[in-house]
């Protein structure tokens, strides 16, 4: 009996318990209920899509709820796990999230793509989201990709955009058939291995975005292009990084012109060679700017050019504030000649006041264009060297550069010159 009667009243408070978790829930699907639509949709927004649609099993006001939602995150890596379904699960997902979400602009929206998936339906998907008046862009695959004629028109007419991520461990291939493109909403553009096919006699493509602030690419080829031209007055940072030979079928002689008045950073990271000759069409824009410059060894992708595009680039900015110099070896070529029948930069005598040589090999070329920044750098607070810590003999390697370099002229009347190892 007394057990009995223990387990009735365990029972009777289990239920309790759950009429008072009924409660709550309905309590706070109550208070939610009483918001405004536009403010319920906004709050669902936050949440990951996937549990955004959850919300439709809280009762049948709340069926269709999500359908309202502004922004849509769709990773298959988050279905492809799943024991029921896998990839056709996320397949089915998506077509149902595009089907269904009734807004007519979206605020986001997110493509990760971690499995192969026929192209016609990746553009599919693409091309119905590029209609809705999207701010914010962001596809990334793991796999070849290329955009369908009809998706590249539909995104070089989204004018709405404000900021554009694509990103492919691979190809993504893209054509362009105007000489002109504009986002006049365009504040960033993040670009990785996109193969951007020009389709039109002048060769020369003139992107112009009025407020953009942040561009970068990583392994990116222009095909067909023998000048690039960006119209971006309120850009602050150019990132450029290419870490792969491109195709041997494209021209590397392209040009790219960035017409900026507001410029802060310009970096550029190559694997021996650098890609591309770059033009500021006012130089004054890089006033007190910082210039990063990276080109690591690497004989197989080796380009005759590299010496000349690295003295181009080094002119167009003629006032920066802090110079970088990172694995100067692949820069092999800075003989004397060239550098006593160089005219000096401005910011050397002006502006200048950092410079870090990084991975040092006590070279006689890193050692000449040591001389050249010593010797013409007048207002230099401080000068960094550092040795790539792998050099057998180091140490005596470093004194002999130390030796060396303090030889040397100086221009500046007082400086800081420091050494020590790469990590």
């Amino acid at each position: 009996m007394e057990g009995s009667s223990g387990s009735t009243a365990n029972d009777s408070s289990t239920r309790k318990q759950n009429l008072l978790k009924r409660h709550k829930i309905n309590e706070g699907e109550g208070t939610l209920s009483k918001l405004p639509e536009p403010l319920v949709s906004h709050i669902l927004s936050f949440l990951p899509t996937k549990d955004a649609v959850r919300t439709s099993v809280l009762s049948k006001k709340w069926q269709f709820r999500w359908t309202f939602i502004t922004k849509l995150d769709l990773d298959d890596t988050v279905f492809y796990k799943r024991k029921s379904g896998g990839k056709m699960y996320f397949v089915n997902f998506v077509y149902r999230a595009l089907l269904l979400t009734k807004s007519s602009s979206l605020e986001s929206f997110s493509l990760v793509i971690a499995n192969k998936y026929d192209v016609f339906l990746l553009n599919t998907w693409i091309c119905n989201i590029l209609i809705r008046d999207i701010k914010n862009l962001c596809i990334v695959t793991q796999s070849e990709m290329s955009f369908s004629a009809h998706a590249s028109h539909s995104l070089f007419n989204s004018r709405l955009l404000e900021e554009l991520v694509l990103k492919t461990m691979h190809s993504f291939a893209i054509r362009v058939t105007e000489s002109v493109v504009q986002f006049e909403h365009l504040k960033l553009l993040k670009l990785s291995g996109i193969l951007f096919s020009l389709d039109f006699n002048s060769k020369h493509l003139t992107l112009s975005l009025p407020v953009l602030k942040v561009f970068e690419t990583l392994n990116c080829t222009w095909l067909n292009a023998k000048r690039i031209t960006l119209k971006v007055p309120l850009l602050e940072s150019v990132i450029i990084t290419q870490d792969t030979k491109p195709p041997s079928y494209v021209k590397p002689h392209c040009a790219f012109e960035f017409s900026a008045s507001h410029l802060k950073e310009f970096s550029y990271c190559g694997c021996g060679y650098i890609s591309h000759y770059f033009k500021l069409l006012d130089t004054s824009s890089a006033h007190n700017a910082s210039l990063n410059i990276t080109v690591n060894q690497c004989p197989i992708n080796r380009d005759p050019e590299t010496e000349v595009r690295a003295f181009l680039l080094l002119k167009q900015f003629s006032q920066v504030k802090y110079l970088k110099f990172e694995g100067c070896q692949g820069i092999s070529n800075f003989d004397k000649e060239l550098l006593n029948s160089a005219a000096v930069p401005e910011c050397l005598t002006s502006t200048l006041q950092v410079v870090k040589f990084h991975k040092l090999h006590g070279c006689e070329h890193e050692l000449c264009l040591a001389k050249f920044v010593m010797e013409n750098g007048l207002v230099l607070e401080r000068m960094s060297f550092f040795l790539a810590s792998h050099c057998l003999g180091k140490s005596k390697i470093m004194e002999e550069f130390k030796a060396k370099l303090f030889s040397f002229k100086k221009g500046f009347s007082f400086a800081i010159v420091e050494f020590s190892y790469d990590d």
